[in-house]
């Protein structure tokens, strides 16, 4: 946890001050906002980080106004503070992570929260993490740590600064629009993202319209980003989805959805118009050819990678999840040794060698797709779509089982010459 090292080392630094520091000039939260603290309490700019830090005698604060969280994450009206918990956490610190049923609601008279509780023991340090609901409706952030031999309960003792965090104006928004629960604080031109709680339900197609072919269902739980729209021959409106998001396994150019089979959150009736992708005839597999007759060579797309060495890089985020359950990020660097590393690629027929195993080109397309398995049982595959013939971006789908139940996860990466 690299920045509580900072913190640790800042919080060392401030239990060695006299208590005679006068408050210096008013801490400058963004405009609509203000907190309260005693006067021989100090603050600091945190820098090349988000917020200030706040310190006393005893406790450290960092803190984290709702304008300055909403360029951290994005708060969607139907997040809950938990949510809320959840994304900025992960978003401002590396290390150990909070667990939904390890957050509690806070106990201070007359603001509503969710916390987190918890100890740094190589730095001996004890903490309260805050999601603290603003009476506009947005969220700001306040961090309290202390040396865990003078740690108490911060929700009593510093009852009186953490009430004072607070909107100046409860008219609602925050002057800068920041980032708020219940509806109304979604500000205007946030990305349009679409999900759905029942598994294969909504289908998703290689383009606008009932006549285009379906190649998977919108996956539950994960918010997906809406990229584009455009209307079909009925004049209905359908949503290009992010692929990697909505469908990293299937090997069609573009994932469509019709606009209102699933959930909308965000500013989706601003999504730029795109161009729906022609329309293919669908293939028809040649008759076998006759004794001693020369077939037909197979159908191929435009690229043929070059042979050589490419570099794999993969993406920071792994998704992963298990039957019953949703989706969860984990940082790829904690799944795997090295996130880039060399392979080598020969052109074949009907496919690439990438070392010794074989990707077969799907017929017409630049992507290809293969399976294999590791040395402990689990199983990939691997679905590639060159750009050109140097790069190609990708996914890894992995399988497994944690107690009998399976489940699956997917890496995301690029391939270049």
């Amino acid at each position: 946890m690299l920045r509580k090292l900072v913190f640790a080392l800042l919080l060392l630094f401030v239990l060695a001050l006299p208590l005679t520091l006068a408050a210096q000039s008013e801490i400058p939260l963004a405009e609509g906002y203000t907190i309260d603290f005693p006067s021989r309490w100090d603050w600091e700019d945190a820098g090349e980080y988000a917020g200030f830090y706040i310190y006393g005698d005893v406790y450290l604060i960092y803190i984290v106004d709702p304008v300055e969280l909403s360029d951290l994450i994005t708060i969607r009206s139907k997040d809950t503070l938990e949510d809320v918990l959840l994304d900025a956490y992960y978003a401002l610190y590396e290390g150990d992570q909070p667990t939904a049923r390890e957050i509690e609601e806070l106990n201070v008279p007359g603001r509503t929260g969710a916390v987190w509780r918890y100890s740094i023991a190589a730095d001996d340090i004890e903490g309260l993490f805050i999601v603290l609901e603003m009476s506009d409706g947005t969220v700001g952030i306040l961090d309290i740590y202390a040396d865990a031999s003078n740690y108490d309960d911060p929700e009593q003792e510093l009852e009186d600064v953490i009430v004072s965090f607070d909107a100046t104006d409860a008219s609602g928004g925050g002057a800068d629009g920041g980032g708020g629960l219940g509806g109304s604080q979604e500000p205007a031109g946030e990305s349009c993202t679409v999900s759905t709680d029942q598994a294969r339900t909504v289908a998703l197609r290689v383009g606008p319209g009932e006549n285009r072919s379906s190649v998977a269902f919108l996956p539950t739980g994960v918010d997906v980003e809406v990229t584009g729209v455009a209307l079909d021959n009925d004049g209905d409106e359908w949503f290009q989805l992010n692929k990697d998001q909505a469908a990293p396994q299937s090997a069609a150019a573009e994932i469509w959805m019709r606009r209102g089979d699933a959930d909308e959150s965000g500013d989706c009736d601003n999504v730029g118009e795109t161009s729906a992708p022609p329309i293919n005839p669908i293939a028809v597999q040649p008759p076998t050819a006759a004794p001693g007759a020369t077939a037909a060579p197979p159908a191929t797309g435009s690229i043929t990678p070059v042979t050589g060495t490419y570099t794999v890089s993969y993406n920071a985020n792994t998704n992963a999840s298990c039957r019953g359950g949703g989706n969860v990020v984990i940082p790829t660097v904690e799944i795997v040794d090295d996130m880039a590393f060399n392979v080598y690629v020969v052109p074949v027929t009907g496919g690439i060698n990438i070392g010794p195993d074989f990707f077969v080109r799907t017929s017409g397309t630049n992507s290809f797709i293969g399976s294999f398995t590791w040395d402990d049982g689990t199983n990939s595959q691997v679905y590639l779509t060159f750009s050109s013939s140097s790069f190609a971006t990708g996914s890894e789908v992995f399988n497994f089982t944690i107690n009998g139940t399976p489940c699956s996860g997917t890496f995301t990466f690029n391939m270049s010459r």
